[in-house]
């Protein structure tokens, strides 16, 4: 009996402790900068992952391809921060440094041993404070760069998704490559790339988010107060980033040698908050392996994939399929025959099997300090003027989608402008033109 009822204390503190650790709170610092804490004490690990607000999106003229060589720039400054500590509790911090650059934010992140935490934060804090370039080798950062633009040429599928940005977004900053153009890239300077950071890499246009076994939450903020107060100069007005209007849809045949063809079928869809952005998560899984049975199974292409591209306010639905060419002149056809049947075709059963598999998917973020701070940063960069829903919640919001939901997505897919790009191994005369383009 006493066993049954120490059972039972025992999973009623755990579900407290949990339901504590889902209220998360974005705490805001006199200096702007968003700090999201989130304990997590059954770890002895800790995972830091900082955000920056920038990316294509934001660069301004010259300014192109900064964000990512900004990344290459302070990689390398906290790479000999990182050495030059070599008394960390665990496994080398070294190993677990990532950080990457995308088109509305470029983010850090490393994971440490909880003994470790304080220490974490006062190196992350000392890197992005120590704007001295003197020690960093600028041409050599450069070059790099400049031969991953040249590698990025090379590579088809970037070369079809380069062509894609820059017809979709023609009157837009999303029609750059992250990677920037050489030209920009050359003229960089230790005083343009110094006068980049200042401009940016300010407390106020960033997210801090620590997660893990975290002890004492009011003495981490205090340290993190006293560590991200940079001396930059005063706060600066944000660049004015030019939301699109309704994408113009269209058809562009780009006729380059290659074996094979690529079609991407594009799609923009904007979204007023995270729960309907969940939605339009579980209608693309559905809508893609509906598509690979009817098209992929059928024999009509060598490949199938359905994603999701956000950028904040909006996110784009992105299929991509490649053919042979032989089979082009009536895929078209066909594709636009199974699009319209999908809701005479659409089963209950994939609904089921596909919220099931994402709820349990959402268990494992709950589980583990590394993947809820990338769902709660994610949410926090991603929708900053929204309150973060709890792994509970999403999952609420899963459990209750409906045929109805499904289909509602679907009629929204259908009223929005498409844009098909067709790339790759086409003979250019008028006949296949005319075909293409009145099918399409």
């Amino acid at each position: 009996m006493i066993n049954y009822i120490f059972l039972w204390v025992f999973i009623i503190i755990i579900f407290i402790i949990n339901k504590i650790m889902e209220n998360l709170r974005i705490k805001k610092l006199k200096n702007g900068l968003k700090v999201l804490p989130i304990p997590n004490n059954f770890f002895n690990s800790t995972y830091i992952r900082l955000y920056v607000k920038i990316g294509s999106r934001y660069e301004q003229k010259n300014e192109k391809g900064f964000s990512h060589l900004v990344e290459h720039i302070i990689s390398k400054k906290a790479y000999e921060f990182f050495k030059s500590k070599d008394n960390w509790t665990d496994d080398p911090v070294l190993e677990c440094f990532n950080c990457k650059t995308m088109d509305s934010y470029t983010c850090y992140s490393f994971e440490i041993h909880k003994s470790d935490l304080y220490k974490g934060i006062k190196l992350i804090g000392e890197i992005l404070s120590n704007n001295n370039l003197s020690a960093i080798n600028l041409k050599n950062e450069k070059e790099i760069i400049i031969n991953e633009i040249y590698e990025e040429r090379d590579d088809f599928y970037y070369r079809t998704r380069n062509i894609f940005r820059k017809n979709y977004y023609k009157n837009n900053n999303l029609k750059n490559s992250i990677l920037g153009n050489i030209s920009d890239i050359k003229k960089a300077n230790k005083k343009s790339i110094q006068n980049f950071i200042k401009k940016y890499y300010q407390p106020y246009n960033m997210v801090l988010v620590v997660s893990g076994n975290i002890q004492d939450e009011n003495n981490l903020l205090k340290l993190i107060r006293k560590k991200f107060n940079f001396k930059f100069f005063k706060k600066t007005q944000k660049n004015k980033f030019s939301k699109l209007k309704s994408v113009k849809g269209g058809v562009k045949i780009i006729y380059k040698q290659s074996k094979q063809l690529y079609i991407n079928y594009i799609r923009t869809f904007f979204i007023p908050d995270f729960i309907t952005r969940i939605k339009w998560d579980v209608f693309v899984r559905i809508f893609e392996q509906y598509l690979f049975n009817y098209i992929r199974n059928k024999g009509f292409s060598y490949s199938l994939n359905m994603n999701l591209f956000d950028f904040e306010e909006f996110f784009n639905i992105d299929l991509t399929i490649i053919i042979s060419k032989k089979k082009v002149f009536n895929f078209i056809t066909i594709f636009k025959k199974y699009i319209q049947a999908f809701k005479n075709n659409f089963d209950d059963k994939n609904l089921k099997l596909v919220k099931e598999e994402l709820i349990k998917s959402y268990d494992i973020v709950r589980d583990y300090p590394k993947d809820k701070a990338k769902l709660f940063g994610w949410q926090t960069i991603m929708f900053p003027n929204q309150k973060l829903l709890s792994i509970e919640k999403i999952q609420k919001t899963i459990e209750q989608i409906s045929t109805k939901d499904i289909i509602d997505c679907f009629n929204m897919f259908l009223k929005v402008n498409s844009f098909l790009l067709i790339t790759g191994c086409l003979k250019n005369n008028k006949k296949n033109n005319k075909f293409l383009l009145k099918d399409s």
